[in-house]
């Protein structure tokens, strides 16, 4: 159990670590810089705006600090909430994405949602949240995104727990080798992150870790806000 926690570990650094690099090479300005840039926000396939909003809000409840450390403008986010005749879906999520970048209170939010939708479930927001078996697009109500958002994570927090995970197979005569507690180390918090230290490994240890694993350790700056997520 304790060899599974320390390979889940490292697998979500490392995950972070792609996440990050992924930004700052593709979106350094934000997932949503394209819509300044564009005659009208109308002229975008509704699809495909809704889709990168929904990447936004997810990203924002992960890390809130992460469009003000890579300095994403609320600009398009402004732009797609005051654009007329924009689907309505799109405006509810571009407000919750805004009010969540931008710090803003709950009846401030309420109170923009009423100016630009009306009342609360007042009128259609649906929304395109993935696809089915067959392959057809899977709809929901945009208000009960913050519902089923948390719904979702915790079903994919049990499957973590309940399923097994194999990380690795090993023939009939291979070697094994067991974790005793002398192979194991203190690491100082203030200590640069290294492939050692993320499985807390002694010296003589770390030659067959990284034998065993074919991917190499990736190198996270201790700068990064996804790192401390």
């Amino acid at each position: 159990m304790l060899f599974r926690l320390f390979f889940s570990n490292f697998y979500f650094i490392h995950l972070f670590s792609i996440l990050n690099e992924f930004l700052f090479k593709f979106h350094q300005n934000g997932p949503l810089s394209f819509v300044t840039e564009t005659l009208s926000p109308v002229s975008v396939d509704t699809t495909r705006l809704q889709q990168l909003l929904l990447a936004y809000y997810r990203i924002l409840q992960a890390n809130r600090e992460l469009p003000r450390t890579l300095r994403w403008s609320l600009a398009p986010l402004s732009n797609l909430i005051y654009t007329a005749h924009l689907d309505n879906g799109v405006r509810l999520l571009a407000i919750r994405c805004y009010s969540l970048q931008s710090g803003m209170g709950e009846e401030e939010r309420c109170n923009l949602e009423r100016e630009i939708l009306g009342e609360p479930c007042g009128v259609d927001c649906n929304l395109s949240y993935g696809q089915n078996v067959d392959g057809s697009v899977k709809e929901v109500d945009g208000w009960l995104l913050p519902v089923l958002e948390v719904r979702r994570v915790q079903q994919e927090r049990e499957s973590i727990v309940s399923e097994q995970l194999e990380f690795y197979s090993r023939e009939g005569g291979d070697d094994t080798f067991l974790i005793e507690t002398k192979d194991l180390r203190f690491v100082p918090f203030f200590s640069p992150p290294t492939f050692a230290d993320i499985f807390l490994f002694s010296a003589h240890w770390l030659p067959m870790c990284t034998e065993f694993c074919s991917f190499a350790p990736p190198q996270i700056p201790l700068s990064s806000p996804l790192l401390y997520h």
